[in-house]
C-alpha cells in the first residue's frame, strides 16, 4: 500500500499481544488511544492451509505440505477459535454463498462468507513450508496482500459481466471482534442486479450493492486489506446494512457505485471504524468516497482523495453523526456539491482534520 504524509506515517496501527495459556490479547492502539478493537481469543484449535495447488481435503489441511486449494471450505471447516493460513496466489469462490455445500463454477452468487470465530490470514508466500512459517506473525510486519488475491471473475476472463455479485460476505456475525480477514485484495466483484438478494446466514444479501464487501448484521474486523476495481449499483468497494466492522491498514481505490451512492463505501445504519486507511479513485453517482445515512463511522488517520461523483465527490452524511480525526481530503470533485465534506441534518465531529475540498452544509 501507498505510505501515507509523514503525518500519518507516524500514527501507524500497532499491535500489541500479550499471551496467557488460554488467551490471546490482541488491542489496536493509535496514539495511545484504543480505536478500533479489542480482540479475545482461545487458543486456536486448529490451523488450516490453503494453496493454489493445494490437493488435501480441508478437514485434512492442518500443514503447508498437506495444503487444500478450497478456501470456502476450510473456512466452513473451521470452528470458532480456529485459524485459516492462505498462501500467496489468486482463489476465485467456487460456492454460492446461499448454498455453500455445492461446487457451482458460473454461479454469481458466489462469495468467500466469513464464519463467526474464524480467523482468515493471507499474505504467506506461495512456497510456505512448516519450518519457516507457522503464524501469522511469521509473515512480513506488514503483509503484502496484493498477492494474496479474492477474485470474482468466475467465467469470461478480464470481463465484469458475469463475475460474482460480491467477493466477501459477513452476515448474521453477533460476535465479530473474534472473526478477521488479515491480509487480501479483494477485486472484480460486480453487484450489478438491482432488486435481488440471497439469504445467506438467516440475512438478506442484496446483489445491487458490496461488491468488494457486503456485511449485514455483521461486525467482522478486517486488516491489510485491498479493496480495488469492484463496481456495484452503491457501495461499490463496502456495503455495511446494520453492522459495525473495523478496518484497519485498508486501501479502497478505483471501485464504482455506478448507479447510486458511495463509491468507495456504502453505510446505512451503521457505525464502522476506520483507522490508518485511504479511500481514493473511487466513483458514483453520489458520494465518490462514503455515503452514510443514519450512520456514525469513525475515521482517525484516514485519507481521502480524488474520489469523483455527480453529486458530492469526498464523504456524504445524511442524518448521520461520524467522527472525523486526523482525516485529509483534497482533490475530491463532482459536478453539483463538489466538496469533500457534504452534510445534511448531520452533526460530524471534525478533529486535526486538513479538507482542502468544502465543506457543505
Amino acid at each position: 500500500m501507498n505510505k501515507r504524509s509523514n503525518r500519518h506515517e507516524t500514527n501507524l496501527m500497532r499491535q500489541y499481544m500479550s499471551k496467557t495459556a488460554e488467551t490471546v490479547i490482541i488491542v489496536i492502539v493509535i496514539m495511545g488511544t484504543i480505536l478500533c478493537c479489542a480482540v479475545t481469543v482461545a487458543d486456536a484449535q486448529t490451523v488450516r492451509h490453503v494453496k493454489v495447488s493445494g490437493s488435501a481435503s480441508p478437514s485434512n489441511s492442518t500443514s503447508w505440505e498437506n495444503a487444500c486449494s478450497d478456501l470456502q471450505a476450510a473456512i466452513d471447516a473451521s470452528a470458532p477459535g480456529d485459524m485459516v493460513f492462505v498462501a500467496e496466489g489468486t482463489y476465485i469462490p467456487i460456492r454460492p454463498a446461499n448454498n455453500r455445500e455445492i461446487i457451482d463454477t458460473n454461479n454469481r452468487n458466489n462469495a468467500f462468507v466469513l464464519k463467526e470465530g474464524v480467523k482468515v490470514y493471507g499474505g504467506f508466500p506461495a512456497d510456505a513450508n512448516d519450518a519457516e512459517h507457522r503464524s501469522p506473525e511469521s509473515r512480513k510486519a506488514e503483509p503484502d496482500a496484493q498477492f494474496t488475491i479474492l477474485s470474482g471473475d468466475l467465467g469470461i476472463k478480464n470481463s465484469y459481466i458475469d463475475n460474482a455479485y460480491h467477493i466477501v460476505i459477513g452476515a448474521n456475525i453477533a460476535n465479530g471482534d473474534n472473526t478477521i480477514l488479515d491480509g487480501f485484495t479483494l477485486t472484480g466483484g460486480n453487484a450489478d442486479f438491482d432488486g435481488g438478494f440471497i439469504i445467506v446466514n438467516e440475512s438478506a444479501v442484496e446483489t445491487n450493492a458490496g461488491g468488494g464487501i457486503f456485511n449485514v448484521e455483521a461486525s467482522p474486523v478486517f486488516i491489510n486489506i485491498i479493496i480495488r476495481d469492484n463496481l456495484a449499483l452503491q457501495g461499490g468497494g463496502i456495503c455495511n446494512i446494520d453492522s459495525n466492522p473495523c478496518f484497519s491498514n485498508l486501501a479502497v481505490c478505483n471501485n464504482t457505485a455506478f448507479d447510486g451512492n458511495g463509491g468507495g463505501m456504502y453505510n446505512s445504519r451503521s457505525n464502522p471504524a476506520l483507522c490508518n486507511s485511504e479511500l481514493c479513485d473511487n466513483k458514483a453517482t453520489n458520494a465518490g468516497a462514503i455515503y452514510n445515512i443514519f450512520s456514525s463511522p469513525k475515521l482517525k488517520d484516514v485519507l481521502v482523495c480524488k474520489n469523483r461523483a455527480n453529486n458530492v465527490g469526498g464523504i456524504c452524511n445524511l442524518n448521520s453523526s461520524p467522527s472525523l480525526v486526523n482525516v485529509t481530503t483534497y482533490e475530491n470533485i463532482a459536478s453539483r456539491n463538489d466538496g469533500g465534506l457534504y452534510n445534511q441534518n448531520s452533526l460530524p465531529k471534525i478533529e486535526n482534520c486538513y479538507i482542502y475540498d468544502r465543506i457543505i452544509q
